[in-house]
């Protein structure tokens, strides 16, 4: 990550700008949204979490890269957000299957597909994955 990082910055000019979007450090949660005839009748409900805690280690080692930088006065941080990001499907299955391949090293644990499951049989809605994705903007000095 650090290697990665410093070739990167080479690679800046002189108050060029760093862009860093990533997925946030907060596990992705499976909703269904209850359908209701006006907005306001609307309402979502967790279903359970999605465990990519493999991702932890990395995400530590680019914040750490990325204060190292900060701290040696090579960069500077000028911006972060934090905010949501939804994978809707067209079944519960697909979206289940489509988690399974995109995050191998996830655990979608049998206690969560059983709930996602009994849900699909019982609610009218869309069902989806929410993620929050991290974004910071940094500029070299």
């Amino acid at each position: 990550m650090v290697h990665a990082l410093e070739s990167l910055y080479a690679a800046l000019r002189p108050r060029g700008v760093l862009l860093d979007v990533r997925p946030a450090s907060t596990r992705p949660v499976v909703e269904v949204v209850h359908s209701g005839e006006t907005a306001a009748a609307r309402w979502v409900q967790p279903l359970g979490r999605i465990d990519d805690s493999y991702r932890l280690e990395t995400l530590a080692a680019a914040d750490a890269a990325l204060d190292t930088l900060i701290a040696d006065g090579r960069l500077t941080r000028e911006r972060v957000e934090t905010f949501p990001i939804y994978y809707y499907a067209p079944s519960v299955d697909s979206l289940l299957a489509y988690a399974a391949e995109r995050w191998r090293n996830a655990h979608i644990s049998a206690a969560l597909v059983a709930r996602v499951q009994k849900a699909a049989s019982t609610a009218s809605g869309e069902f989806r994955i929410k993620r929050y994705l991290h974004a910071a903007r940094y500029r070299r000095r």
